[in-house]
């Protein structure tokens, strides 16, 4: 008898064992798919952190090119208006060299005529 009272013993035991097995199985499962579940979430949203930087940047660069092609428009507008202005004042496109040129050649020949002119020219490396 006290053998098979240690084997009912011995059964109850591992029916006891058994079911906190399956109840620690159950629970390590239920862990399992917790943390699965959480991994997820914390992809999304470095997923979402990620692709709102690169969006940022991305806006950050047209931003850039957009001021860049504003701030140029001005002085691209200003310089072509001075260089249209000192073609015109300087008579570049005149047949005989340039207004500075031209003068330049009228006040040789004066000094030709005049030597106090002529020294003057001298004394600025003009003759």
């Amino acid at each position: 008898t006290r053998i098979s009272d240690l084997r009912e013993e011995m059964k109850s035991g591992q029916e006891i064992l058994s079911t906190r097995i399956s109840d620690l199985r159950e629970e390590m499962k239920s862990g399992q798919e917790s943390l699965a579940q959480r991994i997820d979430d914390s992809n999304s949203t470095m997923l979402v952190l990620f692709t709102s930087l690169i969006a940022l940047i991305a806006v950050l660069f047209g931003y850039l090119i957009w001021d860049r092609r504003t701030m140029m428009k001005p002085v691209a507008e200003k310089l072509q208006s001075f260089e249209h202005q000192v073609v015109n004042d300087l008579d570049l496109n005149h047949s005989d060299g340039s207004l500075v040129n031209r003068q330049l050649k009228v006040m040789k020949k004066y000094a030709g005529r005049n030597t106090e002119f002529a020294e003057v020219m001298r004394g600025e490396a003009l003759l």
